[in-house]
């Protein structure tokens, strides 16, 4: 399979997809956390987990 990406080349617009691209990954994660049957204070050991290792 062959795929073809064209990135932006300006400074600006890139530091823009970065942001875009993240906040999906983001949203998606949460979204992931919220569906499963885990207790509150799990979910949020999750989150915290997570936000430190990206810190």
């Amino acid at each position: 399979m062959k795929i073809i990406v064209h990135l932006p080349s300006d400074k600006n617009n890139k530091d823009e997809l970065e942001k875009r691209v993240a906040e999906v990954h983001g949203d998606s994660a949460v979204a992931y956390i919220k569906k499963q049957p885990w207790t509150k204070e799990q979910k949020l050991l999750i989150i915290k987990s997570i936000a430190g290792k990206c810190s």
